[in-house]
């Protein structure tokens, strides 16, 4: 009797201390192994596909500004505006510029998603950042602590480029200067040079540009009593774009001349698409 009582004792210590604890360790270190590989693998994808998006971004802003420079030569000045079949918001002068449209991560140009970046650029006869304005559309690319192409749609489309830092494409609405763009019957975009070529667009008294598509849609860019659209140039135009901590869009221009699109000496460039 004494012998049996002693070995049961020994056989029941020995499973519990086999089993429960040992297995129940492994199982946690291999989770938290497998999460951090996952991690690293999203970030570096995302690199990637940023310094695709930038590298063509910049291969359409020099088609932009190729067109602008041939219609200036002519004694008329525009704000590159493409008028085959869809506009284009022609913030580039001489230099290569661009609408910086920069948000949280690193994106160029366009309508951002999260994660990875997405250059929304449609080009119909090669045209950056296109606004159709079929009825009343409206393209809003809002950033954070960088730069932001708003397209609000009060009466009809209005693209309004504010910056903060040292972005050079200023589109807002109060002062005097003003992009319109309305279909009354044609496309118009009347644009005028003073002094040293310098880009403001305003739409007090008789300055206005205005931009219209097919037969009779209209893309009014601001609607406060007066709107501005600024370009400041100093030197050569740059067109950077950045996100918080490290992305800015700074469009700047250091080399070239001013370029003031204004119609207070009288001169237009009217611009008719498919339909005027």
């Amino acid at each position: 009797m004494t012998l049996t009582v002693q070995t049961g004792v020994q056989v029941t210590s020995q499973i519990v201390r086999t089993d429960d604890v040992h297995e129940t360790s492994q199982i946690v270190r291999t989770d938290v192994h497998e999460t951090s590989q996952i991690v690293r693998t999203d970030v570096h994808e995302t690199s990637q596909i940023v310094r695709t998006d930038v590298h063509e971004t910049s291969q359409i802003k020099r088609t932009v500004v190729r067109v602008t420079l041939q219609i200036i030569r002519t004694g008329e000045q525009a704000v590159g505006v493409s008028t085959q079949g869809a506009q284009a918001v022609g913030v580039s002068t001489q230099g290569e510029q661009a609408v910086g449209v920069s948000t949280q991560g690193a994106q160029a140009v366009g309508v951002s998603t999260q994660g990875a970046q997405a250059v929304e650029v449609s080009t119909q006869g090669a045209q950056a950042v296109e606004v159709s304005t079929q009825g009343a559309q409206a393209v809003e690319v809002s950033t954070q602590g960088a730069q932001a192409v708003e397209v609000s749609t009060q009466g009809a489309q209005a693209v309004e480029m504010s910056t903060q830092g040292a972005q050079a494409v200023e589109m807002s609405t109060q002062g005097a200067q003003a992009v319109e763009m309305s279909t009354q019957g044609a496309q118009e975009a009347e644009m005028s040079t003073q002094v040293a070529q310098e880009a403001e667009m305003s739409t007090q008294g008789a300055q206005e540009a205005e931009m219209s598509t097919q037969g009779a849609q209209e893309a009014e860019m601001s609607t406060q009593g007066a709107q501005e659209a600024e370009m400041s140039t100093q030197g050569a135009q740059e067109a950077e774009m950045s996100t918080q901590g490290a992305q800015e869009a700074e469009m700047s221009t250091q080399r070239a001349p001013e370029m003031e699109i204004s119609t207070q000496r009288a001169q237009e460039a009217e611009m008719s698409t498919q339909g005027g």
